[in-house]
C-alpha cells in the first residue's frame, strides 16, 4: 500500500504583518488551545529574500505554529500560509493517513489561522508526495513500459531513475465564478532520501488556481470546495496510477 510522505495546503497573499510577538502568538495559541487533540507550540523560522531597490540579501524571522507531535505546522511567510504535513515521526515510521484526512485537517488549521487575523488570499494550493508499495525489479519494469517509451538505447538497460511530468488545466466554481486550474503529476523512479535508499516510484501531485489572478477573493469558506476538489482529483489519480500494476 502507497503512503503520503508529505502534504501541504497553501493560500497566497501579502501576510507580511503576521510576524512574530507576543500579541501575534497570544492570538494563535488561543486560537489553537484544545484543537483536535494537537498542541500547538509557536517557534520561529529564519528567511532570506532579496530587499528591493536595494538588491540586498536580508534575513527575516517568521512565525511558525508545530504541532508536539512533530506531524503538523503552520508557517506564516510574507506572501503565503502553509499548512504542512510530515508523514515520518521522529522514529521514522510513516503515518497513513489518507488524503482525506489530509485535506480536512489541513482545512481546519487554515480555517483557523486565516480567522484569528480575519485575512483573505488570491490563490489556493495543494500539493503532496506519495511513495508507491514496494515493487520488485520485474514489477517496476513492467510498471516503466505502460508509462514511458524509452529510446531504443535503453531498452537493454537496467533504468534507475527516470521522471514524467504532466500539466493539465481543469475548471472549478468557487463564489459562483469559474476558476482555472493546474494539475500536475509528477511520476518518477529514484531514491527518496539517503543514498542507500532502494529504488522506488514516487508520486508527486501539486493542484493549484492558475497565478494569472491574484486578485484577494478566497476566504475560509472557499477552503472546502477546493480541498474537496483536490481530495477527489488526488484519490483518482492514485487509483489510476497504482492500479497500472496489477493490470
Amino acid at each position: 500500500m502507497g503512503k503520503f510522505l508529505n502534504y501541504q495546503m497553501s493560500i497566497f497573499g501579502t501576510y507580511e504583518h503576521i510576524k512574530p510577538g507576543m500579541n501575534t502568538i497570544q492570538i494563535l495559541m488561543d486560537a489553537f488551545k484544545g484543537f483536535e487533540g494537537e498542541i500547538f507550540i509557536p517557534s520561529t523560522i529564519e528567511i532570506q529574500k532579496i530587499e528591493l531597490p536595494i538588491n540586498t540579501l536580508i534575513t527575516e524571522t517568521r512565525l511558525k505554529m508545530m504541532s508536539i507531535s512533530k506531524k503538523w505546522e503552520i508557517l506564516f511567510m510574507p506572501d503565503r500560509i502553509d499548512a504542512n504535513y510530515n508523514g515520518s515521526d521522529v522514529n521514522g515510521e510513516v503515518q497513513k493517513e489518507s488524503i482525506k484526512e489530509l485535506v480536512d485537517f489541513s482545512k481546519k488549521i487554515l480555517d483557523l489561522a486565516l480567522s484569528a487575523f480575519d485575512l483573505k488570499g488570491g490563490r489556493l494550493a495543494v500539493n503532496c508526495r506519495r511513495v508507491m508499495k514496494k515493487l520488485n525489479s520485474d514489477e517496476i519494469d513492467d510498471f516503466q513500459n505502460k508509462l514511458i517509451n524509452p529510446l531504443n538505447f535503453y531498452n537493454d538497460k537496467l533504468c534507475n531513475d527516470w521522471s514524467l511530468m504532466i500539466n493539465g488545466n481543469d475548471n472549478i466554481e468557487i463564489n459562483d465564478k469559474t476558476e482555472s486550474l493546474n494539475v500536475i503529476t509528477n511520476i518518477s523512479l529514484g531514491k527518496l532520501d539517503k543514498i542507500d535508499d532502494p529504488v522506488r516510484i514516487i508520486l508527486v501531485f501539486d493542484i493549484n488556481t492558475k497565478p494569472d489572478n491574484m486578485s484577494i477573493r478566497f476566504g475560509i469558506k472557499n477552503l472546502g470546495a477546493f480541498g474537496d476538489r483536490c481530495v477527489k482529483m488526488i484519490g483518482d489519480l492514485v487509483v489510476n496510477i497504482e492500479g497500472l500494476v496489477s493490470l
